[in-house]
């Protein structure tokens, strides 16, 4: 779960130093990954049993 955020500072630092196309696919990178993520465990039944 650490890569999306790795990925997301690796964004801020590009816009920070003005490589803003860099930063912006960094950017898109990280919410791809957040979002397969999601998809991966959002995916299954909760076995919860009360």
């Amino acid at each position: 779960m650490f890569l999306p955020f790795a990925i997301a500072l690796l964004a801020a630092i590009f816009i920070w130093f003005e490589k803003r196309l860099l930063g912006l696919l960094f950017a898109l990178a990280s919410a791809l990954i957040t979002a397969a993520w999601f998809m991966h465990h959002a995916s299954d039944k909760l076995n919860i049993s009360l």
